[in-house]
């Protein structure tokens, strides 16, 4: 009976994601401020950590995909999760500030049993560090504690030393096998090593974002998170993942230098619109053909900027475009 009751759970497992609201688009209301992760059912932070919410239906400051911290589309939905890893402030209070996001899984883990996890992450774009120092912590009980910023703990699943988290553009995949010790029911995802433990670079760039300067830490958008004991289900997508272009216009290099290529395949004549981060018209440039080739040179100063296509006055296509100079 009890080798049955386990070879029946083992199965039910095998066929699900053991992860709940894994890509954060269930809440019980639309997150409006910073530090909301817990409006993303039945997430929360453990800590004294400002963990964020960000969703399409919000406001500026919290929305998808133009937010306080930068621009980037979802994984998949409309929605993900928002942390600061690290932190590089002035002030050596702020050194091991950390937040975290945390859940009960929908099951408790099998001891001996082996557990694929998956869960992909992207630099904001007004931050000017990363780190590699990302990871997920099984838990037997909740880790929360609420009367600090950091937990000291070692991960079971950790971003590969020396890996830095440096693209902005894409979503980058943290990956790994678990096995369980039994009894396992929490999941716990953020940098678990203090300021001295924690190695950073500097990240190309640094925005202009929403009512703040470039901020001197590593704060990363999270989505599509996932424990499973199926192997395809949690290792389908491989590598770094780019949202925000499409294949029939794409605007490269980016970053560039203001000067950068297009490449196009219409259904119609149309147009490119380029805009600030507050959402102003700088440049507009007719497409007379339906394909071609062409080269750009903006006269625009170094900053984030993001381009629709117009077809017949509906978009068709958008993404970002970021200048270095």
């Amino acid at each position: 009976m009890v080798i049955l009751c386990l070879l029946s759970i083992n199965k039910m497992q095998g066929q699900v994601n053991l992860v709940p609201n894994p890509s954060f688009e269930i809440y019980d209301t639309c997150p409006n401020a910073p530090s909301q992760i817990y409006h993303a059912v039945p997430w929360f932070q453990p800590t004294q950590g400002t963990s964020d919410l960000l969703n399409t239906c919000s406001n500026i400051y919290t929305c998808v995909p133009h937010n306080f911290w930068g621009y980037q589309n979802a994984r998949t939905g409309v929605g993900y999760a928002g942390i600061f890893a690290c932190f590089i402030y002035p002030d050596s209070l702020y050194y091991n500030y950390r937040e975290y996001i945390e859940v009960k899984l929908d099951s408790t883990l099998i001891s001996g049993q082996n557990y694929f996890v998956s869960f992909f992450v992207s630099l904001g774009d007004s931050e000017r560090y990363a780190t590699d120092a990302i990871g997920m912590y099984f838990s037997i009980d909740s880790v929360k504690n609420e009367t600090g910023w950091i937990l000291i703990l070692t991960p079971q699943i950790q971003n590969t030393a020396g890996n830095f988290l440096t693209n902005k553009t894409g979503w980058m995949k943290i990956s790994g096998k678990y096995t369980a010790a039994g009894g396992e029911n929490f999941i716990t995802i953020g940098n678990f090593k203090s300021y001295t433990n924690t190695d950073t670079v500097h990240a190309i760039g640094g925005s202009n974002n929403i009512g703040q300067s470039d901020w001197s830490g590593g704060y990363y958008y999270i989505d599509d998170i996932c424990v499973s004991i199926d192997s395809v289900l949690c290792n389908t997508n491989d590598g770094i993942e780019t949202t925000n272009l499409v294949k029939l216009f794409s605007v490269f290099p980016s970053p560039n230098n203001g000067t950068f290529t297009l490449q196009y395949n219409l259904s119609a004549a149309g147009s490119l619109r380029i805009t600030d981060v507050l959402g102003r018209e700088v440049y507009v440039y007719s497409l007379l053909n339906r394909s071609g080739q062409e080269i750009i040179t903006l006269p625009l100063s170094q900053g984030i900027y993001f381009w629709q296509v117009l077809q017949e006055h509906s978009v068709s296509a958008k993404g970002k475009l970021v200048i270095l100079k």
